[in-house]
């Protein structure tokens, strides 16, 4: 097995795909040790490549505000795969990171080789990014407490 295989198989955007799809999604990746306190990417960089972080825990900040952390198993810039733009924050490795890094143009080998495996990956983002939506929804609507009644 591919050794970026596992790493693959615990995030949560590819859980529809089998052992044999994620080891052909693994040969498109690179693998990547980031340490401590250094960057992932910075905001304004441009959005080509989409990393699913395999071991570790990840910083997100803009204008040194603190954003969130997201830790093995959870992706940074899926939404690159299918629009080209720039990094809406910064991603700091919290700890020393291992990631997987798959960049658009293997994306679009992949749509080509191997098209179901790259449906599914399309899906999986849709997935978690449809969660995440729901999530900020949730979060705004406590934020915001129970509304009157319309008159």
């Amino acid at each position: 097995m591919n050794d970026l295989a596992p790493g693959l198989a615990r995030c949560r955007a590819l859980r529809d795909l089998n052992g044999d799809e994620i080891i052909a999604l693994a040969r498109l990746v690179e693998g990547r040790e980031v340490a401590a306190g250094d960057p992932l990417f910075r905001e304004g960089d441009e959005a080509d490549e989409i990393l699913v972080i395999a071991e570790g825990a990840v910083r997100l900040e803009r204008g040194r505000e603190a954003l969130g952390v997201l830790g093995s198993g959870e992706l940074l810039g899926g939404v690159c795969l299918a629009a080209v733009g720039q990094r809406a924050c910064d991603a700091i490795a919290e700890e020393d990171v291992h990631v997987l890094a798959l960049s658009r143009s293997a994306y679009l080998q992949l749509r080509v080789d191997h098209p179901l495996i790259a449906l599914a990956l399309h899906e999986g983002l849709l997935r978690e990014l449809a969660g995440s939506v729901r999530a900020l929804i949730d979060a705004q609507a406590m934020l915001s407490g129970p509304r009157a009644p319309a008159a």
